[in-house]
């Protein structure tokens, strides 16, 4: 993900002059690629004084804390090529079409919907591969910094109540070492508190979970609407509600979930 991209990205979070000034501080990469640099060079995390990412890869917080909540995306992108599409069927593909998503949830739920769709699990690093052979369909997270794969592609970013996302997908974050509180400060005024008042408690029911669980909680016009998919027993279940507050709101997925 390139400086530019990440630009086009926040434009209307950060002034453009404010950017400016912090662009040569900033470590711009996906988390997956937790080891380089957007050119590639080989870094360590922990050499990097202000990294933007994604806010899907938590482990790397041990040594970090997000000094800013910025922006939420759609979780996932559905990218179809207009040889296979059809806007009449699931997935917008034609019947037969492989299908390629990034991690096993994401099967799971797709499958839960219509068994007969053929959907494979492959990482983020073969996707490119299976693109180069061939792969006319599939779905990532929405922030995956996938090349412009020409107009013969349809783009539709997917709701969290078509495919529900894990915790955190889709946010962009600005992650600082601990223990520096000017360079806090100052990340600060890009902050969105609802953002992370969200996140949060995403995080929060997804690392007490037992079991794999993806939500998403967004904010809605008369309150929030949370939509959850769990895998309990080789059993998938999905649901969404609504609540008018987040109080105790924990609490009653919990009552859910269990």
């Amino acid at each position: 993900m390139t400086l530019n991209c990440i630009s086009e990205a926040l434009e209307r979070t950060i002034k453009p002059q404010i950017l400016s000034e912090i662009t040569s501080k900033i470590l711009v990469r996906n988390v997956d690629d937790s080891e380089k640099m957007h050119n590639d060079a080989p870094i360590s995390f922990d050499q990097v004084e202000i990294a933007l990412l994604s806010e899907c890869n938590l482990q790397i917080l041990k040594e970090k804390v997000i000094g800013a909540a910025i922006l939420r995306k759609a979780g996932y992108t559905l990218y179809v090529h207009s040889s296979v599409a059809d806007p009449t069927q699931d997935w917008k593909i034609k019947t037969g079409t492989q299908l390629y998503v990034d991690n096993e949830m994401a099967k799971r739920q797709i499958e839960n919907i219509n068994p007969n769709i053929q959907v494979q699990v492959t990482s983020k690093d073969a996707l490119q591969s299976h693109l180069n052979i061939g792969c006319q369909a599939f779905i990532t997270e929405s922030i995956n910094n996938i090349v412009d794969l020409g107009d013969e592609w349809l783009v539709l970013p997917l709701t969290p109540l078509e495919l529900v996302p894990h915790a955190g997908q889709g946010t962009f974050v600005f992650l600082l070492p601990k223990g520096n509180n000017e360079l806090r400060r100052k990340i600060a005024q890009f902050h969105d508190p609802n953002i992370s008042a969200l996140t949060n408690i995403e995080r929060e029911i997804s690392a007490e979970s037992p079991f794999p669980i993806h939500i998403h909680i967004s904010q809605i016009k008369d309150g929030f609407q949370v939509a959850l998919a769990w895998l309990k027993e080789d059993t998938l279940t999905t649901k969404v509600f609504r609540r008018s507050t987040l109080v105790n709101i924990e609490s009653h997925i919990h009552s859910i979930i269990e």
